[in-house]
């Protein structure tokens, strides 16, 4: 009787062990396998590839992938690396990173503008702005800088530009970026 005593207690024992190192796994993320959508990894190509360790590292499962590559082209090297990869480089660049111009404006710490009178008093002569803007509103007659009876329309239209502007994809348009970083957020 004593042995099948000894018996229940050491299965217990492995069985309450292997419950815990189960619940360690299941709570420890940077063991789980990261996958991502398509979109995603061609993100992860775009933000990465100006560095060439990366290039590189995306070289050993696609020879012909360059920093020149296209981000559907990259994505899937991208894909092909990162999976079940776990090693450093792989933590520092196989992550989910922002999608939408918003998120990224917002994942750097910028803060969107509130106050739409003085940011446009503050980039009126930026390159783009007066077309872009008078493009939403028709009715704008003046230029920006000779602005006077027209400045609610523009500030308006600026509001409305970037309201359009913040829930795109980054992966559609990367010049879209650059300019709602100068327009939709507060100087610093």
């Amino acid at each position: 009787m004593d042995a099948k005593l000894a018996a229940l207690a050491g299965l217990g024992a492995s069985a309450g062990g292997a419950g815990a190192f189960g619940i360690y796994k299941l709570a420890n993320p940077e063991d789980k396998v990261k996958t991502f959508t398509d979109e995603e990894y061609q993100l992860i190509f775009r933000e990465f590839k100006s560095e060439e360790s990366f290039i590189t590292a995306l070289q050993t499962k696609n020879s012909q992938i360059t920093n020149q590559s296209s981000n559907t082209d990259g994505g899937k090297a991208a894909k092909d690396w990162c999976v079940g990869n776990k090693s450093k480089d792989a933590k520092k660049w196989c992550v989910q990173l922002p999608s939408t111009i918003e998120a990224k404006l917002l994942s750097l710490n910028k803060k969107l503008v509130t106050n739409w009178e003085t940011k446009l008093e503050s980039i009126k002569s930026a390159e783009g702005l007066d077309a872009d803007l008078k493009a939403i509103d028709k009715s704008i007659t003046q230029t920006l800088t000779a602005m006077n009876g027209d400045k609610n329309k523009f500030s308006e239209a600026l509001q409305k530009w970037c309201s359009d502007n913040l829930s795109k994809k980054l992966i559609e348009d990367e010049s879209t970026f650059t300019k709602a970083e100068k327009r939709c957020v507060n100087d610093n």
